[in-house]
């Protein structure tokens, strides 16, 4: 049982790169693609960042605001898959997710934390997104 919940739970992120892909008009835009995902009962949310020659980028640099307007929408209506496979499963599902696609090498790597911000800290999730992109660890 527990495969099917990994190769469950993997498609979706790799759903999310593939999100984020689709915003680029060309994969050799970027080097590297970050997606933040944070959920807990009360919040969800979704962002994500691109990195090319060191340089960070957001989703408004790289496409019309009417794009991003629709990527923001499908990044936050699939957490509920995120958390449809965990439950489906009966996995504990994490709070945060830091995704991280580099687009050259074709290696993903995944953090996650099962803190809820809303109990341990006053930290928003934005700001937990704007530090993750300013130190990118």
């Amino acid at each position: 049982m527990l495969l099917g919940f990994e190769d469950a739970f993997m498609k979706i992120q790799s759903d999310y790169i593939s999100l984020c892909l689709e915003l680029v008009d060309n994969i050799d835009d970027v080097d590297e693609v970050n997606v933040f995902i944070y959920q807990d009962e009360k919040t969800c949310t979704f962002n994500a960042f691109f990195v090319k020659d060191g340089a960070i980028k957001t989703p408004d640099e790289l496409a019309p605001e009417s794009t991003v307007d629709e990527f923001y929408e499908a990044g936050i209506e699939d957490i509920d898959k995120l958390i449809g496979v965990c439950k489906k499963y009966e996995h504990k599902c994490p709070n945060e997710f830091k995704l991280t696609y580099n687009t050259k090498t074709k290696k993903f790597d995944s953090k996650y934390s099962y803190d809820n911000y809303a109990e341990t800290t006053e930290k928003t999730p934005f700001e937990a997104f704007c530090e993750w992109m300013k130190t990118r660890d």
